[in-house]
Formats: structure tokens, C-alpha cells, sequence
């Protein structure tokens, strides 16, 4: 097991979006969950596979998600 790696995500207030494609999506569950205004929130989210593939369930319950199937 390697982790975590990278950099942290700063959590701000305002208004922010997010991009994410296919498993890119894994590292911004754990952002969103610990955020204190989802709603400020807006996620563009490019896949390949169906929708049921990615954990983005929650996700769109959360946030304002956009998702695109390529």
C-alpha cells in the first residue's frame, strides 16, 4: 500500500469546480465528505464507462454534478 501521495486539497468557501476523468474521481471523495458547503461546490466529470462504474452515487447527492460519457 502507498499513500497518501500528493498534495492536499486546500478547502475554501467560495464557489469552486472541480474536473475529474474516469478514476481521477477517487481523490475528490474524501474532499467533498470533509467539506462544510458542498453545495458551493460543482463537479465536471468526464468517463468512459456507464455511470455505474464510478463511485459517484454520493457524489451527486452532494454537489453539482455534471457528467459526461465520451
Amino acid at each position: 500500500l502507498w499513500g497518501p501521495l500528493g498534495n492536499r486539497f486546500s478547502i475554501e468557501e467560495k464557489p469552486t469546480l472541480i474536473l475529474a476523468g474516469g478514476i481521477g474521481i477517487a481523490p475528490f471523495i474524501g474532499y467533498i465528505d470533509s467539506h462544510p458547503n458542498p453545495k458551493n461546490l460543482y463537479m465536471m466529470f468526464s468517463h468512459k464507462y456507464p455511470n455505474d462504474c464510478y463511485p459517484i452515487e454520493n457524489l451527486s447527492e452532494n454537489v453539482n454534478f455534471f457528467s459526461f460519457q465520451e
